[in-house]
């Protein structure tokens, strides 16, 4: 039998994204918190599954070392690293984790559509403003996932546009543009379930961005290949084996890169 990757990378979002279903097929549109719980809890032991040895993937908040009063939203993902200093509270997987030890975190939500996606960013901003605010200097990938594909009838270009909207309307977190090294803003990279795949570079002097999309059935896949390979380089990997593996798949461009006219961060 010939191997297959692009078939395997595709079976590993498959399988989360029909169990989503199922519960939806059950439950209908009753008790939308327990179906939100749950795609969180898919997402979740796909990354786990992935994930390295000494990381804690859960959900909760990220909070200043010195000043408590610096709370990030609640998180429906985080990725910790334990390997040096444990969260200053675990239990039930619910954590309250200090920003130099996060390495990830990431918003989950149903459907794609600019109000989710704006939500998606503010709540990944508030963990980049506290880290920018503990002056820690290693950036944080934020992610957002959405379960459901856009309709075949809406176009690339306006997703990329939703994106591109987003971004560039959204409030800065504190210093993320102006006294980092390199500013960061919303979001790393946003995925659907399989057609979407937008990932977004932060360059400095002056601050900009880059987001670059793609229209592909292999958008979970790279989102969890992309996640992993932070993680690697995070731990002083130059890169992890796992990105060489998705990228070699294919994935179509939706256009060229576009620049992304970040916002002034607050002063202070």
């Amino acid at each position: 039998m010939i191997s297959d990757p692009e078939r395997y990378l595709k079976s590993i979002a498959e399988a989360a994204v029909s169990q989503s279903r199922q519960v939806r097929d059950l439950i209908g549109g009753r008790h939308w918190l327990s179906d939100g719980r749950h795609k969180e809890a898919l997402l979740s032991g796909l990354i786990r599954r992935y994930s390295p040895a000494s990381t804690i993937v859960c959900s909760g908040f990220v909070l200043h070392p010195s000043d408590p009063s610096r709370c990030s939203r609640e998180q429906d993902i985080l990725v910790l690293d334990a390997l040096q200093e444990a969260p200053l509270f675990y239990h039930a997987g619910l954590a309250v984790a200090f920003p130099n030890t996060v390495l990830a975190a990431i918003s989950v939500k149903t459907r794609f559509r600019k109000q989710e996606v704006a939500d998606a960013c503010g709540t990944l901003n508030s963990v980049i403003d506290v880290a920018n605010k503990a002056l820690v200097a290693q950036p944080i990938w934020c992610g957002g996932f959405f379960f459901e594909d856009p309709e075949s009838s809406v176009k690339a270009t306006d997703l990329a546009n939703t994106v591109k909207e987003v971004l560039e309307e959204i409030d800065s977190p504190g210093d993320a543009v102006g006294t980092r090294a390199t500013p960061q803003l919303g979001a790393t990279v946003l995925a659907t379930a399989a057609r979407l795949f937008a990932k977004v570079s932060y360059s400095s002097d002056p601050a900009r961005g880059s987001l670059t999309t793609y229209d592909t059935g292999l958008s979970s896949a790279l989102f969890l290949a992309h996640l992993i390979d932070h993680i690697a380089t995070r731990r002083g990997a130059p890169e992890a084996s796992v990105i060489t593996f998705a990228d070699s798949s294919l994935a179509r461009q939706m256009s060229p890169a576009t620049t992304l006219h970040l916002p002034k961060g607050p002063s202070t």
